[in-house]
């Protein structure tokens, strides 16, 4: 029996589970990039994009987290994530040099 980040394993399929709880703790951008690719129907899309998002955003991949955020407020303009992903979005322009579109969204962000 194993125990990862609070979750309890035992067994063949235990094992099985801690490997997947291994991969996506070792790169979870990756892995919500894989589940976006083969679940694109997934009635939690938008906290999949907004988490996927967030993943990148960790791993400095200011460009690529962006479009995730970007994605959640185009697509999914009603989610819970929507103004947080606005947020998140600016802060991504912010660190990637671009304060004209980060200002643009902080603004929009006042705005709503």
């Amino acid at each position: 029996m194993a125990d990862t980040t609070g979750i309890t394993v035992t067994g063949a399929s235990g094992r099985m589970g801690q490997m997947l709880i291994g991969e996506v703790q070792a790169n979870p951008a990756t892995h919500l990039a894989g589940v976006l690719k083969n679940y694109p129907k997934h009635p939690k899309l938008a906290r999949v994009v907004f988490h996927t998002g967030l993943a990148l955003a960790r791993q400095k991949s200011w460009k690529e987290a962006a479009a995730q955020f970007e994605r959640v407020t185009t697509e999914f303009p009603k989610s819970e994530f929507a103004d947080q992903a606005i947020y998140e979005h600016a802060w991504c322009e912010r660190a990637g040099d671009k304060m004209p579109a980060a200002m643009k969204l902080y603004e929009q962000l006042l705005a709503d």
